[in-house]
């Protein structure tokens, strides 16, 4: 004859166990698969805050009066980058463009471009547009005035931190930022 003690001990007993089990599978299927996902999050917010303080900056510096074609300039728009040169080739670029509405209806730019990295390229362009590309560019920029010009800082970072082997295919790791002055 069993005692009452040795019939609700051993349920017990498994109930801590499978308990234990469940435990273990929720921890492993659930908190660190979003654990790991709340960790990526924040981080690549920290990126885009400092991509999105770097085109302000550079674009506020072109704005001014500064001419990123000074090498002396460009290395410290390099500085300003900070963390987010991550490689010698460079693994972001920053696109600061004048742009000016002319009378003849034609939206001309001159173009900067500065590859962030300690082996960087930096360049320069000019164009001048009609059609759609002025009226594109007057309904984001209404420029009325003849000689009116408009500075446009653009940055892009590609993230390498979070290129994942198991993303799907198209999924971009960049950050894209714009600012007009």
């Amino acid at each position: 004859m069993r005692s009452p003690g040795q019939n609700t001990r051993r349920p017990q007993q498994r109930r801590r166990g499978s308990a234990l089990i469940e435990f273990t599978l929720v921890g492993t299927f659930i908190f660190l698969p979003m654990l790991a996902g709340l960790a990526t999050v924040g981080m690549n917010m920290v990126t885009a805050m400092q991509v999105e303080n770097l085109t302000a900056s550079a674009g506020q510096m072109f704005s001014a009066g500064w001419d990123f074609t000074n090498p002396t300039n460009v290395s410290m728009l390099r500085a300003m980058a900070g963390t987010l040169q991550t490689s010698s080739t460079g693994s972001g670029v920053v696109i600061l463009s004048e742009v000016q509405y002319t009378s003849n209806g034609l939206v001309c730019s001159n173009q900067i471009t500065t590859v962030i990295g300690s082996a960087g390229y930096t360049g320069t362009s000019q164009y001048c547009a009609g059609g759609a590309v002025t009226a594109a560019f007057t309904a984001l920029m209404p420029m009325t005035v003849v000689g009116q010009t408009a500075y446009v800082a653009e940055s892009y970072y590609n993230n390498p931190q979070f290129a994942w082997a198991l993303a799907p295919a198209g999924t971009s790791t960049g950050i894209y930022q714009k600012a007009i002055f």
